[in-house]
């Protein structure tokens, strides 16, 4: 599936638990954790297009990412697939979730199966603090080994 791909690659996520610290309401933060959601890929805001050919348009719809206090991650990224013949359009949840801790401003993220064992999958994520983001670089293999770079914003 894409979004595994994805996050082998860098990773995205979905919205969890977790409290922030703040040095002061609406400043910056002084811990990754809290609730974030994509707000520009490339520079350019949502529905973002992935690949696209001739009879398939993939799109990211929405993305979400939560870091909790207790080291977890997870993550929601929706899709949009739409298939020219026939007009179809489907709409393409795709989760997963972890681990994480913080080195520096870099996030090193570990997915995790149910039962807590690692996948093998891991990826790393920027963070500021000063503007309350994530952000990291995805290489789409389907696209000809583009890079995206995904903005998240802490919400």
């Amino acid at each position: 599936m894409l979004g595994r791909a994805i996050l082998c690659a860098a990773v995205t996520w979905i919205a969890a638990c977790g409290s922030d610290s703040t040095t002061n309401p609406g400043g910056p933060s002084t811990s990754p954790v809290g609730n974030y959601a994509i707000s520009t890929v490339n520079g350019k805001g949502l529905p973002f297009t992935v690949f696209t050919t001739p009879f398939v348009l993939y799109e990211v719809t929405a993305g979400t990412i939560g870091l909790t206090t207790d080291g977890k991650y997870s993550l929601m990224t929706t899709y949009r697939q739409t298939i020219s013949a026939g007009n179809i359009v489907e709409m393409i949840p795709d989760s997963s979730g972890g681990t994480w801790v913080l080195s520096g401003t870099t996030i090193n993220l570990t997915e995790r199966d149910s039962t807590g064992a690692a996948d093998g999958a891991s990826g790393q994520i920027t963070w500021s603090g000063t503007t309350n983001q994530l952000t990291f670089a995805i290489v789409n293999d389907s696209a000809k080994n583009t890079i995206n770079t995904f903005v998240y914003t802490k919400k």
